[in-house]
Parts: C-alpha cells; sequence; structure tokens
C-alpha cells in the first residue's frame, strides 16, 4: 500500500493561449442529454521506441472511458478521423473536422526524457476555430494511469464548467462466495475499477468502508474479536489502529469534515442516539438524547449541521440538526420510510435511500427538504456516495438474477446510470474526495 499513490506527477502551466470562452452549455431534460461530440487523437510521438507507442494507447483509452462514462460527451471512433497525428502537432485543420460534427478536439505529443514522459495537451473548439487550453504534464514510473484521469477532468471542467471527478477513489465491501459462506473484504479501486486493492483479507467480517477527508485514512468496522469494533487504517503505510468496541453500536462511523472525530449510533438501554467520538483522545459524546431510534448520521459539509434518520415521528424519516442550536427539523414528509441520508459536498443535497411500496429507491431533495426526487429504483437500491463535485451518485443495488450486489453511478438528474464493474459483488460504496495534485 505504501506505493498506492506515490506517483511522480508534476503539471505545469504551459502556453495558456485560453480562449476564455464560456463553457459548452450541457442541457438534460426528462432523462435525456445533449452529448458534446468530442474527438481524443492519439498524440504525437517525439520517438518511435515501443514504450512511448504503449503510454500514448494506454493514455487514450482510459480518456475516452472516463469522459465516456460521465453520459456528457460522445466519443469518436478514431476510424473516422481525417488527419493523422503528426499533422496536428501544431494546429489542426479545422475543415477536416467539421463534415464529423466534432465539437472538440484534443490532440497533443508524448516526448521521453530518460525514465519520464513529457506530455502536451491541447483542446480546440472546432466551431470557433481556436484553441481552448492546452497544458503541459511530466510522469515517471507507472504513473499514467493517474495521469490520464487527471488530464480528463481537465478537459470536464474545460468544457462544461463543472468540476472533474475522474482522479477520485471508490470504497466498497468485496463479496465473495466461497465453501459455503460470503467473504467480505474491505477494498479500493480507481473509479473506472481499475486498480483494486484490498484493505482486509477476509479472515473476519468488515463492513461500513469510509474515507477521511484527506483520504490518508481508512475507517471501518470489523467483527474481528465477535462484537463490532472500529478500525482506522492508513492508506500510505497501512498500520491500522484500534479505535475500540462498540458492542451496542447501531449504524458505523463517519468522519466530519476535519477528520477530527467520528459519529455514529450507539444503542443504550433499546434507545438508539447519535453519539461523536473524538478520534485524538477517544472522549465521546451524546449529540441526541430521546426514547426513540436516531440513527444513519452524516455531517454536513461545513461541519455546522448532521442529518440523520429518526423514528420519532412513527416511521423513519429524515432530520437535520445545527450542532450549536440543537435545533431539530423534519426534511422528508412523504410516504414509506427514508435512510442512510449524505449531504453533497457542494452542502445543496440531500441523497437518501426510500423504501415504498415494496421497492427501494435512490433520491436526492434540497437541503431543505424540498424538491424531492426519486432517481432509480429496484428490488434494494441503497446507501449512495456523492462524487467529489456533487454531480453524480455511487450506490449499491442487489441484482436478483445474478444472485449478487453489484456498484451502481447515475447522475442527480437521474440520467446516465450504469454499473461500475467488480471481479465479484460489491456494497457499501464510498466516493473519497478529488486526490492532491
Amino acid at each position: 500500500m505504501k506505493k498506492l499513490y506515490l506517483l511522480i506527477i508534476t503539471l505545469c502551466s504551459f502556453t495558456f493561449n485560453i480562449s476564455h470562452s464560456e463553457p459548452l452549455e450541457i442541457s438534460i431534460t426528462e432523462g435525456e442529454v445533449k452529448k458534446t461530440n468530442i474527438a481524443i487523437s492519439e498524440f504525437y510521438k517525439s520517438s518511435n521506441n515501443d514504450k512511448t507507442a504503449d503510454i500514448i494507447q494506454k493514455i487514450n483509452s482510459v480518456m475516452n472511458n472516463d469522459l465516456m462514462s460521465s453520459g456528457l460527451f460522445q466519443i469518436y471512433d478514431k476510424q473516422s478521423f481525417m488527419q493523422k497525428p503528426n499533422e496536428m502537432r501544431f494546429r489542426p485543420k479545422f475543415a477536416d473536422w467539421r463534415p464529423l460534427n466534432v465539437e472538440i478536439l484534443v490532440t497533443g505529443k508524448v516526448i521521453p526524457i530518460d525514465n519520464k514522459f513529457k506530455i502536451e495537451m491541447y483542446v480546440w473548439d472546432i466551431i470557433r476555430q481556436k484553441q481552448i487550453f492546452s497544458k503541459r504534464y511530466m510522469i515517471g514510473g507507472n504513473a499514467w494511469r493517474r495521469l490520464s484521469h487527471l488530464m480528463s477532468d481537465d478537459i470536464y471542467t474545460r468544457v462544461t464548467g463543472e468540476t472533474g471527478y475522474f482522479d477520485s477513489r471508490v470504497l466498497f465491501v468485496s463479496e465473495q462466495k466461497k465453501e459455503n459462506r460470503k467473504l467480505k473484504k474491505i477494498a479500493i479501486m480507481d473509479l473506472d475499477g481499475e486498480n483494486i486493492k484490498y484493505i482486509t483479507d477476509g479472515k473476519y467480517i468488515a463492513l461500513t468502508p469510509r474515507f477521511s477527508p484527506d483520504k490518508k485514512h481508512i475507517a471501518y468496522m470489523s467483527y474481528k474479536k465477535g462484537i463490532p469494533a472500529v478500525y482506522l487504517h492508513n492508506i500510505r503505510n497501512g498500520k491500522v489502529k484500534f479505535l475500540g468496541e462498540f458492542k451496542n453500536m447501531t449504524y458505523a462511523p463517519r468522519f466530519s469534515p476535519d477528520g477530527k472525530k467520528l459519529i455514529f449510533s450507539y444503542a443504550i438501554s433499546g434507545r438508539s442516539n447519535i453519539w461523536s467520538m473524538d478520534i485524538t483522545n477517544s472522549k465521546f459524546k451524546q449529540i441526541t438524547n430521546n426514547n426513540h431510534i436516531d440513527t444513519s448520521p452524516a455531517y454536513s459539509p461545513d461541519g455546522k449541521n448532521i442529518v440523520f434518520t429518526s423514528n420519532r415521528d412513527g416511521s423513519p424519516q429524515i432530520y437535520i440538526m445545527n450542532l450549536s442550536s440543537g435545533k431539530v427539523k423534519r426534511l422528508t414528509t412523504g410516504d414509506g420510510s427514508y435512510t442512510t441520508p449524505v449531504v453533497s459536498p457542494r452542502g445543496d443535497l440531500i441523497a437518501f435511500t426510500k423504501q415504498s411500496n415494496g421497492k427501494f429507491y435512490i433520491g436526492v431533495m434540497n437541503i431543505d427538504g424540498t424538491g424531492e426526487r426519486l432517481i432509480s429504483n429496484s428490488f434494494l437500491d441503497e446507501g449512495p456516495s456523492f462524487a467529489p463535485n456533487g454531480r453524480t451518485l455511487i450506490f449499491f443495488r442487489n441484482d436478483i438474477e445474478l444472485g449478487k450486489t453489484k456498484l451502481m453511478s447515475i447522475d442527480i438528474t437521474g440520467y446516465n446510470l450504469r454499473e461500475i464493474e467488480t471481479p465479484h459483488g460489491a456494497s457499501d460504496p464510498n466516493w473519497s474526495g478529488l486526490n492532491t495534485r
């Protein structure tokens, strides 16, 4: 794990003949989207060695997959391209791309320098016939995959006006049947399902992994000693810290925005309330205090509020609590039960799981409880987690036909539902923030 992301990636401003044009307008209506037509050319190689050609092919493949997976881009097959990479080293012939209805063209070059590669990327507006931006990257070692995600993020940001999210990772529980029992391992992977690493070995049940805000640690619950216990795993050096046993924990912990506390629900004498624990000194603090069931808490991005599920008014509903005043407000009013609330990184939306009429739904609503929208449904959809830019959700679905759980992602509008493939069954995903560049 020590070398997981100790990559040599240097990003330098390069040329920056940026047009400062407005981002292209992305229109999403009733599950449909007008996609931006984009062509990603193979980058020109200044050297004909096999390693350079291999790097170009790998980067091109990842970038195509990243942008296509967002649902906002139509990717053109390179077989239809009229210009070769060496013909676009300086400036493309815009007239050759207009018949294909290409709107955005990505070109570039790869220059080997000792054991590193200098990569120059140029992004062109075919309609306006000018360069949108250009950028230089330097990579070493096996950093090509992360570099590809960074380049995709740069394109996504400049074209859509939204922050990119491809350079992020996902935690999940890998579920595999072996010798009449189900192994549950904590796993981490890149957003596209590649580069999977296992945090636990499956000897003991491990559940509910959660990233710390700085993405350096993972908190998870394990039954290693037969009762629920919480552990803190350092991603970079693999060290594990035991935080304590919680025999009556009813919902696993989540980090506070500053990473100093964990919040969870804890049952005493049949009552389940929200508690927090200071990681540095292991001190506990009770946050709610009533005779009902308060569970599944999560902080708002500014740390001033928490959202949680409670049955204090009968059925499970979602509430928000101001931590300074202690004031609690019910947010949901619809039929059915609401669980697993989580606040968007932007602080504007709450995603949740809803159960009604024999089905499970993933939904979103405004932070004040208005504007509820159900964006997916199946026999069992559960546990949403926001992308770092707040535009996309990941959750898990129980696929009855396949007899396993799988990870799904969907835009907050309900558009672009797709599976994120994993080697085995997968559940309880948690999306990281963006990696630090």
